[in-house]
C-alpha cells in the first residue's frame, strides 16, 4: 500500500506512458479498450516533366477552296531615305512638311548660296583668260615665236582652270536638296534660318506607292513557295485584301523556329496603303484545289 503522498505521482506518470504509446498497444499493454492501430498516411508527388519551349506556327485556315496558310505580314517601302546637307550653309526655305507628297526631282530643301556662286563666277572668269592666253600663244606658235614649254604651260593652266569650274559647279549643285524619288514626308528635322553643318540630317522620306511586303514562312513551305509565287495580303486596319508576289527568298533558314524570311511586292496600287501596317498574308498552295495538303 502506497503512502497517501506519492498516488499523484504515480497518476501522473501512467498518463504520461499512456499518451506515448501508439494507438494500437493500449489494448495489448491491458488498459481496456478497442482501438484499431492507424498507419500515418504519406503523400509522394510525382516528379514534374519539363516542358519543351512552344514554337509558333502559323495557322492552318480551311476554306471553300482548299487549305489556305497564312501568316503574320508587314508592309515596307521600296524606297527609303534620310535627306543630309552636302555642304555647311544656312536653310533658306524648307518646301515640305511631315505628310507631304512630293515628285521626283523637286527642290525639297534650300540652302543660301551667295558664296559658292561668286567662287563659279571666278572661277570661269579665270578659264576665259586661260582660253584666251592659249589662242594668242597657237597664233604666236605659227610665227615660230613661241616655245614648247609656254605651249604646254597654257594647255595645262586651260585644263586647270577647266576643272575648278567643274568643282565649283558641283558645289553649287548642293544648295538645292532635290528628292530622289517620289514619295512623302516621314519627319522634318530642320527649320528655315537654321544653320546646319556638313552630313547634318535634314528630312526623312519614303516611297508611299511602291510597298514591299516582309513575312515569314515555315521552311517545310519551301516545296511549293518559289520566287514569283502570288499571294493575296489582307490588313485588318483597312479591313482590305491586296495582291502581291514573291519577288526573293532568304538566304537562310532559322535554326530554332525553323522558319524563313521571304520578301514579296505589292502588285497593286492602294492610296491608302501606308509602309508599318501589318497583315496576314495566306498562300494558295498549288494543288488546293484538290484540297490536299503539301
Amino acid at each position: 500500500m502506497l503512502p497517501y503522498r506519492f498516488i499523484p505521482s504515480v497518476i501522473v506518470c501512467v498518463c504520461v506512458v499512456l499518451t506515448a504509446m501508439p494507438h494500437g498497444s493500449a489494448h495489448a499493454a491491458g488498459f481496456g479498450g478497442s482501438v484499431s492501430p492507424v498507419a500515418p498516411s504519406i503523400r509522394i508527388s510525382p516528379p514534374r516533366e519539363k516542358m519543351p519551349p512552344v514554337i509558333p506556327v502559323p495557322a492552318v485556315r480551311d476554306t471553300d477552296q482548299g487549305v489556305a496558310f497564312q501568316t503574320q505580314a508587314l508592309l515596307e517601302p521600296a524606297n527609303q531615305a534620310t535627306l543630309s546637307a552636302r555642304m555647311a550653309s544656312q536653310i533658306l526655305s524648307v518646301t515640305v512638311d511631315e505628310g507631304d507628297v512630293f515628285k521626283k526631282g523637286q527642290t525639297l530643301v534650300a540652302f543660301d548660296c551667295d558664296l559658292p556662286k561668286a567662287r563659279l563666277r571666278k572661277a570661269q572668269a579665270d578659264r576665259q583668260a586661260a582660253r584666251k592666253r592659249l589662242a594668242v600663244i597657237k597664233r604666236m606658235e605659227a610665227l615660230d615665236g613661241v616655245s614648247e614649254l609656254e605651249m604646254a604651260t597654257a594647255r595645262t593652266t586651260l585644263a586647270r582652270e577647266n576643272a575648278e569650274v567643274d568643282l565649283i559647279q558641283a558645289q553649287v549643285r548642293f544648295c538645292a536638296v532635290k528628292a530622289p524619288f517620289a514619295g512623302r514626308v516621314v519627319k522634318r528635322l530642320v527649320h528655315p534660318h537654321d544653320s546646319v553643318s556638313k552630313e547634318e540630317d535634314l528630312l526623312k522620306i519614303v516611297d508611299h506607292k511602291q510597298l514591299n511586303v516582309r513575312l515569314y514562312i515555315p521552311a517545310a513551305w519551301l516545296r511549293w513557295v518559289k520566287t514569283g509565287h502570288r499571294f493575296a495580303v489582307e490588313i485588318p486596319s483597312l479591313e482590305r485584301v491586296v495582291s502581291a508576289q514573291v519577288t526573293s527568298l532568304g538566304a537562310r533558314v532559322d535554326a530554332g523556329s525553323q522558319t524563313l524570311t521571304i520578301r514579296g511586292a505589292i502588285t497593286e496600287t492602294q492610296p491608302d496603303l501606308l509602309p508599318g501596317l501589318d497583315g496576314v498574308a495566306r498562300f494558295e498552295p498549288p494543288d488546293a484545289g484538290s484540297g490536299s495538303t503539301p
